[in-house]
């Protein structure tokens, strides 16, 4: 589960507490220089300076316990697709330059990444007809973002929306855009290549999570 992606980190703000075990600190040591580590740092890695360039530590917001349960649960893919915009990077008057649409698959965790220079109806729409491939997508679930809420009502999907003003009832894919602003900042670092290349990033960490997760 995502949720144990950091060894030997803490929860505050950039503070990096150094596991005692010496038998962890090998172990770490040796997973940071293994062959896997390197090809896509899935699992964030104190002893590996990419990781540590890529992923900085935030401190995650809880649940709460109000005994609430979720009364449809996805079984098959299609059956709940969540998508969000995320932006990797800005112009200097601070509109949006390069966005990516995210797609995550509750079911199977499927998780892709559309790149594009503006939040468009029209590339939305691509979007949603390439994810889907041969199959349906049941229930759509976003942002009140009117581009989304479009492409949905024009491709016929059953779209929930979420809570304006609060991200952690959309946490799920909130989560996926932190996982791959993070994976595509540390292929970055670790190839060497400049942020314009961040598109290719973002859909090769998307392929190697989807093929080793």
């Amino acid at each position: 589960e995502d949720g144990g992606e950091t060894d030997g980190e803490s929860e505050g703000d950039g503070e990096v507490t150094y596991p005692t075990n010496s038998r962890k600190v090998e172990a770490l040591k040796k997973e940071a220089a293994s062959l896997e580590h390197q090809l896509w740092h899935k699992r964030k890695n104190i002893f590996c300076r990419f990781c540590m360039e890529g992923k900085p530590t935030y401190r995650p917001a809880r649940r709460k316990a109000d005994g609430t349960e979720e009364t449809h649960v996805p079984v098959t893919f299609g059956d709940r697709v969540l998508c969000d915009h995320v932006v990797c990077k800005r112009k200097k008057d601070g509109k949006t330059q390069n966005v990516g649409l995210t797609m995550l698959d509750e079911a199977s965790e499927f998780t892709y990444v559309f790149p594009s220079k503006a939040r468009i109806e029209s590339h939305v729409s691509e979007a949603f007809i390439f994810y889907q491939g041969r199959d349906k997508i049941k229930e759509l679930k976003s942002d009140r973002a009117p581009e989304l809420s479009k492409a949905a009502r024009k491709a016929g999907y059953s779209h929930v929306k979420g809570t304006p003003y609060r991200s952690t009832t959309m946490a799920k894919i909130e989560r996926a855009n932190r996982r791959v602003i993070e994976g595509c900042r540390t292929l970055l670092a670790a190839s060497g290549l400049p942020i314009q290349f961040w598109g290719l990033a973002v859909q090769c960490y998307c392929m190697l999570f989807n093929t080793y997760c």
